[in-house]
């Protein structure tokens, strides 16, 4: 899998977007979405890496990412004249069986994917929406490479399936 793309800093930290308090305020949601995939993916990675290392590896990458994500949302929405927020949706879900039985674990693995690809088309819904709703250039590029990079997740999650 390739890494996530990274200028360093990021365009809209180097010139400055115009400021958009309500483009911040919008990609709060995004902001709070990318941690909580931190928290998935990095549980994922862990309760799938006893029986699935490839698995386990392809979940911990894509963590990496999404908090890479996490903290350029973080400085975007600063450099818009936001704030960024945190008010958490909890995750639930079942885990991967610990016990021997082969067949739990891979029907609870194969939700695991089912449910990451789900999170990820609706992150490429909500940036896609996002992009229609500025005509900053730097932030449209900024968001369009985030949005490459959850198209790449769901393209590599359905290679597991």
């Amino acid at each position: 899998m390739e890494e996530l793309s990274r200028e360093a800093p990021m365009p809209f930290c180097r010139r400055g977007s115009a400021r958009d308090p309500r483009l911040a305020r919008l990609l709060g949601e995004c902001y709070r979405a990318e941690l909580c995939s931190v928290a998935a993916y990095t549980y994922r990675a862990a309760v799938t890496e006893p029986h699935s290392k490839e698995l386990s590896d392809a979940f911990d990458r894509i963590a990496t990412d999404e908090m890479e994500h996490f903290r350029l949302l973080g400085a975007l929405i600063v450099s818009l004249g936001g704030e960024p927020m945190l008010r958490m949706r909890w995750q639930s879900g079942e885990g991967v069986p610990s016990s021997g039985d082969t067949r739990e674990r891979a029907i609870a693995e194969g939700r695991m994917l089912s449910e990451a690809i789900e999170e990820e088309r609706c992150e490429i819904d909500r940036y896609q929406t996002l992009m229609g709703q500025t005509e900053d250039r730097i932030v449209r590029s900024f968001l369009c490479q985030i949005l490459s990079d959850e198209e790449r997740h769901v393209a590599r999650l359905k290679t597991l399936i």
